[in-house]
């Protein structure tokens, strides 16, 4: 059978299985966010392809808003661990 070797269907089979796992990447990514799991969060947005172009640009936009969230929230966390322990002594 001719069409198993035929490069186009192999390439559509391929973007196929890469446009699944960027759509589970989405949906994992955007249920990280809204558990507040922001470095779980940014990890799977980001691996969001650019051939995804109805999810790509929003997850773009949240993988970077993940990542300042995260980012603020291990500042708050160490000062707060800083205050702590200065008034344990």
């Amino acid at each position: 059978m001719k069409y198993k070797n035929d490069d186009e269907i192999k390439n559509k089979i391929k973007l196929c299985n890469k446009m699944n796992s960027s759509y589970e990447n989405f949906i994992n990514g955007m249920d990280f966010f809204n558990k507040k799991d922001y470095l779980n969060a940014y990890n799977d947005l980001k691996q969001v392809i650019p051939e995804d172009k109805k999810r790509y640009d929003k997850a773009r936009d949240k993988g970077n808003e993940s990542l300042t969230l995260y980012i603020n929230n291990q500042i708050t966390e160490a000062k707060n661990l800083a205050y702590k322990l200065q008034y344990q002594h």
